[in-house]
């Protein structure tokens, strides 16, 4: 749900304008034992806030801040559990989704919290640097937070990277290379790189993060 959600109608379709709001969502699972020869038995709710926006002209900030947990768990087996994944160990995958250096996997059964965030300049603070605005290179700075007190893990990270996009196959292709650098209760500070392709998606004519 989006409070203040703006659209404008066309002819076949409704086009969404955005709102200066963020956008609440919830979702509810339930295992049903004894269908079609089920065996577990269980309810889960996930929720969160999520949100873009533009800050001036200085570029894009999103933001994804959620939550979950078992609202019971009858016969709930391990493929059920609620999984943080671990970071692979040179692709940047999507960071408001999932973390850059966690480096183990945490099979959640209670209540979390995790956060992601993303910015990126679309290139106005390097263009402002003499011979960069030519190469088309755009910086993005984000970070997250994971806080699962069943294990007593807490988890930090933040990131800066350089993207720029290419034309591929009539779409375009973005590049990205990134330093990472996490830390928490768990493990010692450390940093690492990372790399990222991506292809512009034709539906929503945006990448995925």
């Amino acid at each position: 749900y989006t409070p203040g959600q703006k659209y404008m109608r066309e002819k076949k379709r409704k086009v969404v304008l955005g709102s200066k709001w963020p956008t609440l969502y919830a979702n509810y699972e339930r295992g049903i034992p004894s269908l079609l020869g089920s065996d577990v038995d269980f309810e889960y709710l996930s929720y969160g806030v999520e949100q873009a926006f533009k800050i001036g002209t200085i570029g894009t900030t999103n933001y994804n801040v959620k939550s979950g947990f078992f609202l019971s768990a009858e016969a709930l087996y391990e493929p059920d559990f609620k999984y943080h994944r671990r970071s692979d160990p040179i692709w940047f995958s999507n960071p408001l989704q999932s973390f850059q250096g966690l480096d183990s996997s945490l099979p959640s059964r209670k209540n979390y919290l995790e956060g992601h965030f993303i910015h990126h300049d679309n290139s106005a603070i390097l263009n402002k640097i003499p011979f960069m605005k030519k190469t088309g290179v755009g910086m993005v700075v984000g970070g997250g937070f994971l806080l699962v007190p069943e294990f007593n893990w807490q988890h930090y990270e933040v990131f800066t990277g350089l993207e720029r996009n290419f034309k591929f196959s009539r779409r375009k292709l973005r590049i990205g290379v990134y330093a990472v650098a996490s830390d928490g209760n768990k493990i010692k500070p450390r940093t690492n790189f990372k790399v990222s392709f991506a292809l512009l998606s034709l539906r929503d004519m945006t990448f995925n993060f």
